[in-house]
């Protein structure tokens, strides 16, 4: 048998990454979220901007979707999932 299947695993169900550095503002609830979002997208000015989105296993995409695509200021708001290949 393998030696690495003997270890334990290292996965967590409940993941946090806690951010100490005090120069760093973390929000909470989707309306203080998309505030936030919309107050740092508007400095940008007049630039085009991209904002985009990475996820980890076990989000729960619809809530985050749902949530950003209702109160973000936006033209667009693409999915990539939905300019995917398919499977076969």
């Amino acid at each position: 048998m393998k030696k690495y299947l003997n270890k334990p695993s290292k996965f967590t169900n409940l993941p946090v990454v806690e951010v100490k550095n005090e120069s760093y503002k973390v929000e909470n609830g989707w309306e203080a979220i998309c505030a936030r979002l919309n107050k740092e997208i508007s400095v940008l000015g007049e630039k085009k901007k991209l904002v985009v989105i990475e996820t980890y296993q076990g989000v729960i995409h619809e809530e985050l979707i749902s949530n950003l695509n209702a109160c973000l200021k936006c033209d667009r708001f693409i999915q990539a999932s939905e300019y995917l290949l398919p499977e076969e």
